[in-house]
């Protein structure tokens, strides 16, 4: 629960400072923001989903006995993964002035 908690500070911590800059920063900044944001969505969908997706194609599965000791089914993973992206994440960037759905739609587009 400790670590959850601090782990939650930190990511409050950076939306709020993300808020902060957005409202001060050029245009010239703004744009680079948006292009940055095109290769952390690439390197998040790597790094978070892809090795859970190469599983699941390989029919690994999460055997019902883990599932009763907590651990995640990967289908579940996933798509937890995505929904946050899709619903969490990208409104929040909205609301700040960012077009996540651009960066999503061009997130391998640019190397990482």
């Amino acid at each position: 629960m400790r670590i959850l908690h601090d782990e939650t500070r930190h990511a409050r911590a950076c939306w709020e400072a993300l808020r902060e800059l957005l409202v001060t920063v050029s245009d010239e900044n703004r744009s680079r923001l948006q292009a940055d944001l095109v290769v952390a969505f690439g390197m998040l969908e790597r790094q978070m989903a892809l090795p859970i997706l190469r599983r699941l194609a390989q029919n690994e599965t999460v055997s019902a006995d883990r599932v009763a000791l907590g651990i995640v089914p990967l289908e579940e993973r996933v798509d937890v993964f995505y929904r946050t992206v899709e619903n969490t994440i990208a409104s929040k960037l909205s609301e700040m002035g960012l077009d996540p759905r651009l960066a999503w739609k061009d997130r391998f587009l640019r190397g990482t």
